[in-house]
This record gives C-alpha cells, structure tokens and sequence, in this order.
C-alpha cells in the first residue's frame, strides 16, 4: 500500500540476508547548502533558527545551533530567517530579511544579537530642538525603544532590523509637527544617524483697550486643512500679552475673543507665519 518492499524470512538465516538487503536500500537524502551561527557579545548563543520563503508565512527548513554551527537545506532563492534565543527569555527574536541561497554552493550567515543604535537628532529651522521619539520595529509594529532629544543627539539601542522612527516636535504647534522615517535597516554593531529638521515662525498676538492690557482668547486656525492647531490666553501681564506661539510656516485664520468684564467682543483676521520671523498683531477693542 505504501509502495514499499515485503522480504520473507521464514528462519534466522533468511532474516539476515532480509536485514542485509533492505539496509543496501538507499534514499537520496537532501544535502544541507546553509550553515548559521548565532552570537551575541561575540559568544555562540543557542538558537533556534526558522527559515520562511522572502516576504511570505511559508516555512523552509529549521535549525538549532547549540552554540555551534547548523546547517539547514534551503532551495536556491531567498529567505527570512526568524532568529529565537534560547538561553535568555529578556532577548527578543529578531529577523533577518531577504537571504540568498543557492544550489551550486554552501551559503553561511553569521548572525549577531549584538545590539545596535540609532543616533536621532530633531532640528527646528537648522538648530537642535525637543521632541519626541518613537522607535517601531517593522516585524511586529511594537515600540522597540522610545526617548526624548531634548536639543541634543539622542542615542537608542536596538536588536538589529528594521525599524519606522517618528519624531514629534515639542513646544511648536501646526500641522507638520509629526515625522516618520521609514524603513530603515540597522545591523548589529552599527549607528545610524538619523535627522529631520522641522520648521517654524513666531506669531505675537496681543489684547488692550483703553484702559491697557485686555485678558482674550486666541486660536489659531491652519486655512489650508482646516485644523484648529493653537490656543491660549494673552491674560493682562507683560509677560504673556501679547502671547507667544511658536507655529509651522503657513497661512492662518486667527480668531481674538475678548474675556471677563469687556468679555464678548471678537475680532477675526487672517495672518501668514513665515519661517523663522517673527509677525505681530495687537487688537484694540
């Protein structure tokens, strides 16, 4: 039934000749042509090593390296390799994409747990601004490391891969105060700089009347999409009126609602932000 082979052996001596024929049987086994070694901090690690066909859910072949090469038959073209420490549940797997096997040779791939880093740096019209960092590993879309700049080169390690990183500018306000850079691919051991520059221009918009400084409420409105980006209070002090607001080049709506005793009074007006100057405004009710 299943296509195999039935040897009689009525007594001892038939047996062994039976044994000594079907061991001459032989299958073509398939050669292993892919050998991995798994290290992290230069020390062979244990691993399990799972082989999917490039960019699909497919499995290949698998292997586990106990500290020492393995060898696994993987067919001519390319694979993602899914990497799994075994000594240590606080090392996270990572993948290595798109590597080539061939037919006519034996491929190897070293691969490293060591970590590597990003250096990010936010600027704001050419020079070191605060934001925010987010660093996304692509395989799994989970936060792999997150920071601040704080004005300053931020240094975030990481299990080599490949990573999205968003930066949000802090302190600035309008529609391009949110970055994401894409795709970008670390090895182990290595830095990756990475820089984006924001943009922005300063808006002082005051209150009076007569009697002096006027408490009012101020919101900014981006024209170009229609989004309410900024708001605050001028109050009656030097120090905030008129009041400061730090925003993304482009055109707004600006809308100036006087509060308290002389509350109830508006004025409305569009106003331009260009980068790195400074416009000001003050209503008179």
């Amino acid at each position: 039934a299943g296509d195999g082979k039935y040897y009689d052996a009525a007594d001892a001596g038939n047996l062994t000749g039976a044994l000594t024929e079907a061991t001459h049987e032989t299958v073509d086994a398939l050669i292993d042509n892919f050998s991995v070694f798994v290290v992290k901090n230069g020390i062979p690690i244990d691993a399990m090593v799972q082989s999917y066909k490039a960019g699909t859910a497919t499995k290949s072949d698998a292997v586990r390296t106990y500290q020492d090469t393995g060898y696994m038959h993987l067919p001519a073209g390319k694979y993602d390799f899914k990497v799994t420490p075994l000594e240590s549940s606080k090392v996270k797997p990572i993948t290595i994409s798109n590597v080539e096997s061939f037919d006519d040779k034996i491929s190897h791939k070293t691969i490293s747990f060591d970590g590597a880093k990003f250096q990010i740096s936010a600027l704001n019209n050419g020079e070191g601004w605060d934001a925010a960092i987010k660093v996304i590993n692509k395989t799994d879309g989970k936060v792999a490391a997150n920071g601040r700049t704080y004005g300053r080169p931020k240094i975030l390690e990481v299990n080599p891969g490949v990573y999205d990183i968003e930066l949000r500018a802090l302190v600035m306000q309008g529609i391009h105060i949110k970055q994401t850079i894409e795709n970008l691919k670390i090895e182990a051991g290595n830095i990756k700089e990475v820089e984006h520059n924001f943009k922005s221009g300063t808006a002082m918009i005051g209150a009076v009347n007569s009697s002096g400084l006027l408490d009012a409420a101020v919101n900014f409105l981006e024209t170009m999409t229609n989004t309410n980006v900024a708001a605050a209070r001028t109050y009656t002090s030097d120090s905030s009126n008129p009041r400061k607001f730090l925003l993304n080049p482009g055109l707004y709506q600006v809308k100036v609602r006087s509060l308290g005793k002389t509350g109830g009074k508006t004025e409305t007006f569009n106003l331009e932000v260009k980068e790195n100057e400074t416009v000001e405004k003050i209503i008179n009710f």
